[in-house]
C-alpha cells in the first residue's frame, strides 16, 4: 500500500488515507480504518474509539460535517471510479464533487440538458441507474451552481456564466 515495508497503523495510513480521498466522509474513512480497531464492521465501539482517537490529529485532520480533510483549500475534482470499482454511495459523495464534475461538462457541451447533465454525470460517476437518492442529489448540486451563478439557465439549456 505505501512505500515503506511496515505493516501499516492507524498513525501511518489516516493522514495519507485522507489526503488521497479528500474530502472523505466518515462513514468511508471508518470503513476503510475498522481493522485498526480489531472489528470487521463499523459499530459504535468502532465509532467511539475513533472520535477519541482523530481527537489527537486536530491540528493535520479537518471535519466539516461529515467529511475529513487534511487540507480545507483544496480544489475537489470529480473522482470517476475504474473499471471494476464499486461506486461510492451518492451521499458520500461531497457537493463541491459533483458540482465541479457538473462544471466540467457544461462546459465541453454548448448547451445540455438537465436530463443529459443528470445521465452524463450519474454515467461518470459509475452509476447504472438513477434512483430517487441520487436524482436529488444532482438537483441539490445543479441549484448550488445556479445560485452561486456559475451556471445559468436558458431554454431548458445549462450553460456556463
Amino acid at each position: 500500500m505505501y512505500k515503506y515495508n511496515r505493516i501499516p497503523s492507524f498513525d501511518s495510513t489516516l493522514v495519507p488515507l485522507i489526503e488521497q480521498e479528500q474530502p472523505l466522509h466518515e462513514e468511508q474513512l471508518l470503513k476503510e480504518m475498522v481493522g485498526f480497531f480489531g472489528r470487521e464492521k463499523v459499530t459504535n465501539v468502532v465509532r467511539d474509539e475513533f472520535r477519541n482517537r482523530i481527537r489527537y490529529y486536530k491540528d493535520v485532520v479537518y471535519k466539516i460535517g461529515d467529511f475529513y480533510y487534511t487540507n480545507k483549500d483544496i480544489n475537489v475534482k470529480m473522482r470517476i471510479p475504474k473499471d471494476g470499482d464499486i461506486p461510492r454511495n451518492i451521499l458520500m459523495i461531497h457537493d463541491k464533487e459533483i458540482e465541479n464534475g457538473m462544471l466540467v461538462v457544461i462546459e465541453n457541451n454548448i448547451g445540455i440538458t438537465r436530463e443529459g447533465l443528470f445521465i452524463t454525470i450519474n454515467n461518470l460517476l459509475g452509476f447504472t441507474h438513477q434512483g430517487e437518492r441520487i436524482q436529488q442529489k444532482l438537483h441539490q448540486c445543479l441549484n448550488n451552481l445556479l445560485k452561486s451563478s456559475k451556471v445559468k439557465e436558458e431554454n431548458n439549456e445549462y450553460f456556463l456564466k
